[in-house]
């Protein structure tokens, strides 16, 4: 399986039962970001506008994507939507709970 091993469920030592679960692995090959966009900018927004990440850092680009899902609606009351936005990933340049820019 490929992927990123990511906490460990069982400590050394521990017995395990047939089919505990072990470990927990995450396919990285694709990634998908949960973007807070204000409410009065959603009319703008529609299915696989693209979405650029940049690194805060050093400004350099990390990967484009574009905009899957968005929100059905949004309560009155909202100041942001949130939208899904996916960026396929092969060379593990995205990790999860990197900081990052994104630019729709």
């Amino acid at each position: 399986i490929n992927g990123r091993v990511g906490e460990l469920v069982v400590k050394t030592g521990e017995s395990v039962a047939s089919g505990q679960e072990l470990v927990t692995i995450t396919q990285s090959n694709t990634v998908e970001l949960r973007l807070p966009i204000p409410v009065d900018d959603s009319t703008k927004l529609r299915p696989d506008l693209p979405v650029t990440l940049i690194d805060p850092d050093t400004q350099q680009l990390l990967a484009t994507g574009k905009i899957r899902t968005l929100p059905a609606k949004s309560s009155g009351k909202a100041q942001k939507v949130v939208v899904k936005a996916q960026f396929s990933n092969p060379n593990n340049k995205l990790q999860d709970g990197q900081d990052v820019q994104a630019r729709v």
